[in-house]
């Protein structure tokens, strides 16, 4: 494919306290920057990076602050920046006030606001959700070429162009050596969808009265109590220290009631680790036809994670499909994904004129 000029629209990067998808956009701008393209990000916090060029969205700082500001301020500044000699703008949020003539959009899905707005667990997100549907469909219907991450996306959007699924950096996840004692990492929020107080609960209740060395490792922004034997508590963790406690661990468990992918999960795979989920669409979809993980009901989490810790052979022949399995997640599998994807967009962008 000849090198294209595109812009990326995404709100944050990292680092800091990015979201999920900066740091997916962020990965696949610099996989497809290294095949060639010259990619610019456009974003309201750009910062120095060696792998692509960045360019500020110009909105109002004062609006950044405040999220009801935000989401109205960013979509109309992507509709107003300059496109200038791009062949494609990708977006990945925010374009549902984005079109052009002269170039094609193609936008990603990384979930759905209607999913969201399901699995909420307060009244004030499941309102708030529930209000970006329309924009989302808005979105979807400017777009050139859609894309969803997952299949299930593609369920709650209707029909979506491309299904390609999020990537995961092998050059810093990767196979190690596991802790010395049985070890469980958790990766997400206390409340909320990624309920990681129900984990806790499971591991005091049942997995340390089974395992009685078990350790439990939560990385997460909450404080946790102090008087749970086998807790650990990370936080503000480093790329590098995240993955290597990802691979050390033995059991990677995310009890989420709704992941729109769940790029922990791959993350765990990539590492060798083996995986332990309640019932989501992300991890219903991952876990299909993988034997690396497996997707259990809320009552069977805890014993579930006492099998997998007390049964060595298992453990292992699932920590190698692990490693199989995480391959079709390469940056250069999704980067190429995206090349056919931005092909079609300027293809029927063509036949419009």
């Amino acid at each position: 494919m000849r090198p294209l000029n595109i812009t990326m629209c995404q709100f944050d990067l990292p680092p800091g306290p990015g979201s999920g998808v900066a740091h997916q956009v962020s990965r696949l701008s610099g996989a497809l920057q290294h095949r060639g393209h010259n990619i610019t990000v456009l974003t309201t916090e750009p910062r120095s990076s060696q792998l692509f060029e960045m360019r500020r969205l110009r909105v109002p700082s004062a609006s950044l602050r405040h999220k009801s500001l935000r989401l109205l301020t960013t979509p109309l500044g992507f509709a107003l920046s300059s496109y200038a000699r791009q062949d494609v703008v990708h977006c990945h949020g925010d374009s549902q006030l984005l079109w052009r003539s002269h170039v094609p959009i193609v936008r990603t899905f990384h979930g759905t606001a209607r999913d969201e707005s399901r699995y909420a667990l307060t009244a004030k997100r499941r309102i708030s959700q529930a209000a970006l549907a329309p924009m989302e469909a808005l979105a979807k219907r400017l777009a050139t070429v859609t894309v969803g991450v997952s299949q299930s996306t593609g369920t709650t959007l209707g029909r979506l162009d491309l299904i390609i699924p999020c990537g995961v950096d092998h050059g810093q996840f990767f196979p190690g050596q596991k802790s010395p004692d049985p070890s469980v990492l958790f990766v997400g929020t206390v409340g909320g969808r990624k309920r990681g107080r129900l984990l806790v609960a499971e591991f005091a209740e049942v997995v340390r009265s089974s395992v009685s060395n078990a350790e439990l490792w939560m990385v997460c922004p909450d404080p946790l109590p102090d008087n749970i034997r086998g807790v650990r508590w990370f936080r503000d963790l480093g790329d590098l220290h995240l993955a290597t406690l990802f691979r050390q661990a033995w059991v990677f468990c995310l009890p989420s009631t709704y992941e729109g992918f769940g790029v922990p999960y791959i993350e765990a795979l990539a590492s060798g680790t083996v995986v332990v989920a309640t019932r989501n669409d992300g991890a219903t979809e991952i876990f299909r036809e993988s034997e690396a993980g497996t997707v259990v009901d809320d009552d069977k989490l805890g014993l579930t994670i006492v099998h997998l810790l007390s049964d060595e052979r298992r453990r292992l022949a699932m920590q190698e499909h692990a490693r199989v399995d995480s391959a079709r997640y390469s940056w250069d599998v999704i980067a190429t994904a995206y090349e056919e994807a931005y092909s079609l967009a300027m293809s029927r962008r063509l036949s419009e004129r």
